[in-house]
């Protein structure tokens, strides 16, 4: 599950942006890992476009103040090749054994401007006169019921800068919009030190809430989202 913000013109924890991974394999025996004469392309089934449903296009509108970079519309960032901007749709890239897109912009509301943390990829493949050999689906999961109003109000990221003015001497407030990794190390985006706040931002949000009674679906995505879906939770077996 990969989560974003549903809006980017306060704070933003991360962008939309989700990796794809395809191995292409020749049956056979023995089997055979097929890398060339080949080309994939992928699509977000019924999810075409990003910029302009809900508040998502405060991400292109605030790009280059948050992430040093002035995107096309409906294209993401790409923390591996940042010279190749993705969109919802387009070929992948071969990479040694596997085909990849890295920074799909996608979103968790279709064409039909329905809700669904679950959106599916289709992946095609083609031979070398563009026939079609193969086709498969795969679930892109993101989702932005990243929920802070259980605590911090109905404006949560604007009441979150306050409380880090106040507490830590910051002036957040007066520098809208804030990213957190910008002092807080996150390897989500590509962030290999804990940052000039000597916290990553993961180590910062856990520490400070694990005094105040906070559960994981109070934060992460969420009683909607299920994304905690692994067997002992579902069961209750977890606290």
């Amino acid at each position: 599950m990969h989560c974003l913000n549903p809006t980017y013109d306060t704070a933003a924890i991360l962008p939309p942006y989700n990796t794809l991974w395809t191995q292409v394999v020749r049956r056979g025996n023995p089997s055979e890992i097929v890398t060339s004469g080949i080309p994939l392309e992928y699509k977000i089934t019924n999810n075409t476009y990003s910029d302009g449903k809900r508040a998502y296009g405060q991400f292109w509108d605030y790009d280059l103040e948050l992430f040093g970079v002035d995107l096309v519309s409906d294209t993401g960032l790409n923390l591996v090749d940042p010279s190749i901007q993705n969109g919802l749709s387009g070929e992948m890239v071969f990479k040694g054994d596997h085909f990849q897109v890295d920074g799909i912009p996608v979103t968790p509301v279709d064409d039909s401007l329905g809700w669904n943390p679950y959106q599916v990829a289709e992946i095609t493949v083609r031979d070398s006169g563009s026939a079609v050999i193969a086709q498969t689906g795969t679930t892109v999961p993101t989702s932005d019921e990243i929920n802070c109003s259980k605590c911090h109000g109905s404006n949560a990221f604007l009441d979150v800068l306050k409380n880090h003015d106040d507490d830590h001497g910051t002036s957040l407030l007066s520098q809208t919009p804030v990213l957190c990794s910008n002092c807080h190390g996150s390897p989500a985006l590509g962030t290999t030190g804990p940052g000039t706040s000597g916290q990553y931002l993961s180590e910062a949000i856990h520490g400070s809430h694990a005094d105040r009674g906070a559960s994981c679906y109070d934060c992460h995505p969420g009683p909607t989202t299920g994304c905690s879906r692994y067997r002992p939770y579902r069961l209750g077996m977890c606290g």
